[in-house]
């Protein structure tokens, strides 16, 4: 853990806290989520302050300036703190679907369905809630959202950008090609002034600067293993564990029209749990085998 000049006691690691799975950061909290579903949380903010009483089943979290979400196993999407831009007002369609993941930024949010659909709400003062038309149809591997802007990682490699002050200008998604560190990227975490990018051999590369994207932080020598990060105003978490299993199958399979159809997800590593999004009408996943079939 990096400290922060303006500690507010983000920085102080809750009593008594358990095994986790997940940790989430931003300017004047930390929420940490622990393996049995429930979750922690440290600094001075109304997220620590209103955190719900009685959350459980949690799998994922996510910070922002001063609110906070939470996605449960269910696949509903819970919601808290300040609220002045409609960022704790979760869509209808989020509330009762299957979402599989969720990222927050300065006041507004973004999550996305099983379906691969992605919605964002909250503030959209320079349309960092709005996904570009050039992105619709584009498979993301990775989103993040920073103060007025969001970024995101797509399954070909490439890495956008779009919201206030993004590189090159102009209206939709904005492409950082030449001005992050190349390489794959699994998962990114954005704040006001810099990103991070995890890379799928484990190690984290950092941009920042609205003007230049030039390196604005240190990644920490030796840094390896990262399975998860996350960034808060000026200091950054990275929850190190076993590397991420990587998809060892074919990418891209076909079947006939109206005949039964199997594939079976393999993968490198340790896996253990397995889902699909985006499976047309039909189609299942064996989580604990891997199978698609139907």
């Amino acid at each position: 853990v990096q400290s922060s000049p303006h500690d507010r006691g983000q920085t102080n690691f809750p009593a008594n806290l358990g095994p986790m799975a997940q940790v989430a950061a931003n300017t004047l909290h930390v929420l940490y989520l622990q393996r049995d579903g429930t979750v922690r949380a440290a600094g001075d903010s109304s997220v620590v302050s209103a955190l719900p009483g009685g959350l459980s089943g949690v799998v994922a979290v996510a910070c922002g300036f001063d609110h906070a979400l939470a996605l449960k196993n269910d696949g509903t999407v819970v919601a808290w703190g300040n609220n002045d831009y409609g960022q704790c007002n979760v869509p209808a369609g989020y509330q009762t679907s299957d979402v599989v993941a969720i990222v927050a930024g300065g006041y507004h949010n973004f999550a996305m369905g099983a379906n691969g659909r992605v919605m964002g709400w909250g503030r959209n003062s320079n349309e960092q809630a709005t996904l570009p038309q050039d992105l619709l149809n584009t498979r993301l591997a990775a989103i993040a959202c920073g103060g007025y802007h969001t970024v995101v990682a797509t399954v070909d490699g490439r890495r956008f950008r779009w919201g206030l002050t993004a590189p090159g200008g102009g209206a939709g998604a904005n492409p950082l090609d030449g001005y992050v560190p190349d390489g794959d990227t699994v998962d990114v975490s954005a704040i006001d002034n810099f990103c991070l990018f995890l890379r799928t051999n484990t190690q984290v590369a950092a941009s920042g600067n609205y003007a230049s994207w030039q390196p604005a932080v240190t990644v920490p020598a030796g840094l390896d293993r990262v399975v998860k990060l996350s960034a808060g105003f000026d200091h950054f978490l990275a929850l190190r564990g076993s590397p991420r299993p990587q998809i060892t199958a074919p990418v891209v399979v076909s079947g006939a029209l109206g005949a039964s159809f199997g594939y079976q997800i393999s993968a490198s590593g340790s896996a253990n749990n397995y889902w699909a999004m985006g499976l047309p009408p039909g189609l299942s996943v064996n989580a604990s085998s891997g199978l698609i079939s139907g």
